[in-house]
């Protein structure tokens, strides 16, 4: 199980994320949906389960954002990011208890790699990434990495060197 899985909404609009922000991050969009925050629509049905899978399969897999949407469908998933985004800085931290009894999808806990606890600063970081991601103005990853890396106490950073433009 690794600890950095992505956050792609394509083959080139992607990024790095830390496995247990992301799986909290998941839970708290998933609580934003359960509490009315969208219509049921086919699409949404199809992206509740994608959020389920950082928490079921953490650090296998990350998030899928779904592409094609129309401009109503995004900006209705940038607010429940961004709502989830408001959620995580009220609440400024998650204990290892609190993680075993809320932050939980099928009977699975987001693990949270023997942290007591965590603080929701990085998470809420990740969402506002994401929103970014979403709506196509995510900035480029600092010079000299490949890819953003989020969801860090270290805050947003980048990751990974670029291949040499010669190709060697």
């Amino acid at each position: 199980m690794s600890r950095t899985t992505t956050v792609r909404l394509d083959d080139d609009h992607w990024f790095w994320a830390y496995d247990v922000s992301l799986a909290i991050l998941a839970v708290e969009v998933l609580d934003v949906l359960k509490a009315g925050a969208a219509k049921d629509e086919p699409w949404l049905d199809e992206f509740r389960y994608h959020l389920t899978l950082p928490v079921l399969v953490q650090g296998t897999y990350g998030l899928d954002i779904p592409s094609g949407l129309t401009d109503g469908q995004r900006a209705q998933l940038v607010e429940l990011f961004a709502e989830a985004e408001r959620r995580l800085r009220a609440r400024r931290q998650i204990t290892a208890a609190e993680a075993a009894e809320r932050y939980v999808v099928d009977q699975t806990p987001v693990f949270l790699r023997a942290a007591p606890v965590v603080d929701t600063s990085p998470v809420a970081d990740l969402a506002d990434a994401v929103i970014h991601l979403i709506r196509g103005d995510l900035p480029p990853p600092p010079p000299g990495h490949q890819r953003w890396f989020y969801g860090t106490d270290d805050g947003p950073r980048g990751i990974g060197r670029p291949e040499p433009a010669d190709g060697r």
